[in-house]
């Protein structure tokens, strides 16, 4: 989709405050609303795997998306030859959706079962798995797949909470190319961040550009000086 807006007119389309919620549109005026030009309506490219489980899942009428690298594959570097897929489901629907692809035999992790422990490194003998998270909360998505914003926050938690196969270094990469190419609602990935309870971590990544280098420095000597037990 062009960065360039689209503008409706309210008077000829029925337009859901939902919609405006979720990022999907922009009030720029009385009655007048527009397409967010970050918003990506067709679905990403995703891993093999991916596919298979939406194709799956699409039929059954329940509720999901899948999150993650499978959204952002476009904006990495290096893209790894196998990752896990990120699934995340309706709480109420997770056993029938695990019994589902279980079915058709696709290797999954109940994240619930070893959220106490390293999830992935106790699974690197897998080739293809996808560990699926249970949530009350599956806006931001579409088609069975995360919007951008919800697929960073989500990768970020994992990469930086869960030891998620991904570097840092990569995980900046992935920031760097989908902020310049202008895809990325920042304000809506702070939203989101609020949602996953790493507010303060994704604040401090969209603004950092604003703060000044004394303040990154001087929380550094914060850390320094609590690491050695002083008292200023």
């Amino acid at each position: 989709m062009s960065s360039d807006l689209k503008k409706y007119n309210c008077s000829k389309i029925a337009v859901k405050p939902k919609m405006v919620d979720k990022g999907y549109l922009k009030r720029i005026g009385k009655g007048k609303y527009a397409v967010n030009g970050n918003m990506e309506f067709e679905r990403p490219i995703y891993s093999l795997l991916a596919g298979k489980i939406n194709r799956i899942l699409e039929e059954t009428g329940l509720r999901y998306f899948i999150s993650g690298l499978d959204v952002l594959l476009k904006y990495m570097q290096h893209v790894p030859d196998n990752f896990p897929v990120m699934l995340f489901v309706d709480k109420y629907s997770k056993d029938e959706i695990g019994g589902i692809l279980l079915q058709n035999q696709i290797t999954i992790i109940d994240y619930d079962e070893i959220k106490k422990g390293s999830i992935f490194s106790k699974l690197n003998i897998l080739n293809e798995f996808a560990i699926i998270y249970k949530t009350e909360n599956l806006d931001y998505s579409t088609d069975g797949f995360a919007t951008r914003e919800r697929a960073f926050v989500d990768l970020y938690y994992e990469v930086t909470r869960r030891e998620y196969p991904v570097s840092i270094q990569e995980l900046v990469r992935i920031y760097v190319n989908i902020t310049s190419a202008g895809a990325l609602d920042k304000k809506l990935l702070i939203k989101i961040g609020s949602l996953r309870g790493i507010h303060y971590d994704i604040r401090f990544i969209v603004e950092s550009k604003h703060i000044n280098k004394a303040a990154f420095d001087f929380v550094n000597m914060i850390g320094g000086v609590r690491s050695n037990d002083l008292i200023l």
